[in-house]
């Protein structure tokens, strides 16, 4: 029994030590990566909502530690750190529909890195999840990815 409980110690001390747990920046999630980056990694965005800036920080304040976004129906929803639907007004997401999940001081470093006031909130090819700075034309922005599922790993 103990050399099962060392093995599993070690592996875990393993996984949070591995660099793909850092990208993912457990405890803190999501990574700040170039545009251009995220187009040749995910793919080009299917949808796309373009959002104000001032209003993503307004929202950011209706959470702590964590803020949660998804796509349902056709449409984007911000829920705060117990999945509590912030934006749109109304709309709700069941226990086991996925949210992606960003760290707050994350998301707060990448809005204070925009030369842009709207962002774009974007579901690329596979499920994957990203916000960027909306730049016209050829520049290239910031973009913000490797959130964490919420479920199966949510922050509570």
């Amino acid at each position: 029994m103990k050399s099962v409980f060392t093995f599993l110690a070690v592996l875990f001390l393993f996984l949070l030590l591995s660099p793909s747990a850092k990208a993912q920046g457990i405890g803190n999630p999501g990574q700040i990566i170039t545009t251009s980056f995220a187009n040749a990694q995910f793919g080009l965005p299917i949808e796309s909502f373009a959002f104000n800036r001032k209003a993503l920080i307004n929202i950011l304040r209706k959470s702590r530690g964590y803020i949660m976004f998804g796509y349902k129906e056709r449409r984007f929803i911000i829920a705060d750190n117990k999945r509590n639907v912030i934006y749109p007004e109304g709309a709700t997401v069941n226990k086991d529909e996925v949210l992606h999940n960003f760290g707050m001081d994350v998301m707060e470093d990448f809005l204070s890195r925009l030369e842009s006031n709207k962002v774009n909130i974007e579901m690329r090819p596979g499920g994957v999840l990203t916000i960027s700075e909306d730049k016209p034309g050829e520049e290239d922005g910031v973009t913000l990815e490797y959130s964490i599922p919420c479920p199966p790993l949510c922050p509570w």
